[in-house]
């Protein structure tokens, strides 16, 4: 008599029509409050039909060896560049609570830059053993590819935390910050600003494309002159940066009348040094920011800003990390997913003055 077939956790979510994590969390015996009772009656049920027995899948998935998961970081743990910036905190803090419900330890990973390849690889795979790695922020395209190469070839399940490269495919999950951006932009010149400036680190990537799509879509030139980027983040943080950049664009030979920054704590060193020149926001000129840091509803005026959830691209990570870890077949097909970005509007752009006929 032949054996019925092995079914994976992947399978028995799909059946259940639910997700991986669900399925783990009773077979964890962690579901309590957090999944439905019909639903976990309905896992259960899958379980036993297929003889998947939980107390075997809880002690030893074919690729759950350690329980443990290594959080990739490229350099060095910098004050501004990591952990007191709130996007990389709270992709951190969601990726790390979602595990740990999972029944993981996540242990970080310092990578030094001077490292090639093949000795990051060595670090990662045999000398912080782990059941996966997801890799945070910072990671070059080349140095990323080269990577997952070697580890389809030791089928070691990974994910990429908010980083995305059109030309890789790879698994990750990252934020629609190009469709952030077109929509501040966008968003300011509807407000009737011709001359719309962007304050930030990056004269490249996804949010200055972003920018840049926007003015071309809305009929604007783009102009050097109105870009007021400090690519040295390391070394000064990004309230500093908005601080200074916006008071190079207010020299401009024609200064903006609306600015979009690449994220709060730089549009919150742009309101400082504005109010310091005696510039009123959002009469004379408006301003966007990008994050929805807890502090920009307390600015005055209330920042406008792109709500980014650092918190979610954790949580969808390590969702997608487990899949990976409980699925045999994790290697055939990366995984992409897109979280979409929303404008909060608020006091700092004008769109209320707007409505009563006012134009800045």
């Amino acid at each position: 008599m032949r054996k019925p077939k092995k079914v994976t956790i992947s399978e028995i979510a799909k059946k259940a029509g639910t997700s991986v994590t669900a399925v783990s969390f009773v077979l964890n015996n962690k579901a309590d409050k957090k999944i439905k009772p019909e639903i976990q009656k309905r896992i259960l049920r899958i379980i036993d039909k297929h003889g998947y027995k939980p107390n075997i899948a809880a002690q030893g998935l074919a690729r759950r060896k350690t329980l443990t998961v290594n959080l990739c970081i490229l350099g060095s743990l910098t004050k501004y560049d990591y952990l007191t910036y709130h996007q990389h905190y709270d992709a951190l803090r969601g990726f790390s609570e979602e595990l740990n419900n999972l029944g993981y330890v996540v242990k970080i990973v310092q990578i030094p830059e001077n490292l090639n390849s093949g000795e990051i690889e060595e670090q990662i795979l045999k000398r912080e053993k782990s059941d996966g790695a997801a890799f945070l922020m910072n990671w070059p395209s080349q140095l990323i590819s080269s990577l997952v190469d070697q580890f389809k070839k030791h089928r070691y399940p990974y994910v990429c935390m908010n980083i995305h490269f059109r030309e890789a495919k790879i698994n990750c999950v990252y934020a629609n910050d190009e469709q952030g951006m077109y929509k501040a932009t966008s968003h300011l010149i509807k407000l009737g600003h011709k001359l719309v400036g962007i304050i930030g680190y990056a004269s490249g990537g996804s949010m200055f494309e972003g920018y840049k799509k926007g003015l071309k879509d809305n009929g604007i030139d783009f102009t050097q002159e109105l870009v007021g980027v400090d690519t040295s983040r390391k070394k000064m943080d990004p309230f500093k940066i908005g601080y200074f950049q916006v008071k190079k664009l207010l020299n401009a030979s024609i200064p903006p009348t609306g600015i979009v920054c690449q994220d709060d704590i730089t549009a919150f060193g742009v309101l400082y040094a504005l109010a310091e020149h005696g510039i009123k926001v959002p009469e004379q000129i408006a301003v966007v920011g990008f994050g929805d840091d807890e502090y920009s509803k307390i600015t005055i005026p209330k920042l406008t800003t792109v709500r980014k959830s650092g918190v979610d691209i954790g949580r969808e990570s390590a969702k997608m990390l487990v899949g990976k870890i409980s699925d045999s077949d994790f290697n055939k097909t990366p995984t992409q997913k897109v979280l979409e970005e929303e404008l909060i509007i608020r006091e700092s752009c004008g769109a209320s003055r707007l409505k009563k006929g006012i134009t800045s």
